[in-house]
């Protein structure tokens, strides 16, 4: 990963994330990380995510997350199983007690709602909640886990794959940062209940 920016934010006025996480929301939205005042103090880092960083990144939060592990797509399909669905499990099955949910926008066309529907039921026997945002409507492709921790990308976490063989086709950021993952979950939270969920 490649670390672009580090600051302490007790010495800059800036928060890093409370207008990327509207954004992940809004779809719509210019992301701007400098927005709002900072509510914590600490050290920050913002790192560049390109090619395989991505997979790299979903390994980290599978063997480390202790709180929670959410994820959030705009697509579903059949590549998600190995992508995302695997590692969640995975993380599942390490910590009993993580809260595991993945969310996601619409199916891509290769998989089927059944498909979908056994996959969802399988997953809740694991322990990984899996539930489909249709309001607003979900563009958002973004990773958090436990609560200093907020990834938000370009890439449609479960339909798609990056490799090194491009790695510019696909971009993101991981953010880490006190409270930066809870914000994140919290604003995507308040979203949908507002709008009326799925």
């Amino acid at each position: 990963m490649r670390s672009i920016n580090r600051w302490q934010s007790a010495a800059s006025p800036w928060h890093p994330l409370s207008r990327a996480a509207a954004a992940t929301v809004s779809g719509a939205q210019a992301v701007n990380l400098r927005s709002q005042r900072a509510q914590h103090e600490g050290r920050a880092s913002v790192c560049v995510l390109l090619g395989s960083d991505h997979a790299e990144l979903v390994r980290e939060a599978r063997d480390s997350a202790n709180k929670s592990l959410v994820i959030a797509s705009h697509r579903f399909a059949g590549a998600a199983n190995n992508l995302i669905v695997a590692p969640m499990f995975a993380a599942s099955k390490r910590a009993r007690d993580l809260d595991v949910r993945l969310f996601y926008g619409e199916d891509s066309g290769a998989i089927t709602a059944t498909d979908i529907a056994r996959l969802t039921s399988e997953a809740a026997k694991s322990g990984v909640r899996i539930r489909p945002v249709h309001r607003p409507r979900l563009h958002a492709k973004f990773l958090t886990w436990d609560d200093d921790v907020a990834v938000i990308i370009s890439q449609n976490w479960l339909s798609a794959d990056t490799t090194d063989d491009n790695p510019r086709q696909q971009i993101g950021i991981c953010i880490r940062s006190p409270g930066v993952g809870r914000i994140l979950l919290e604003r995507f939270e308040a979203a949908t209940v507002a709008a009326g969920g799925g």
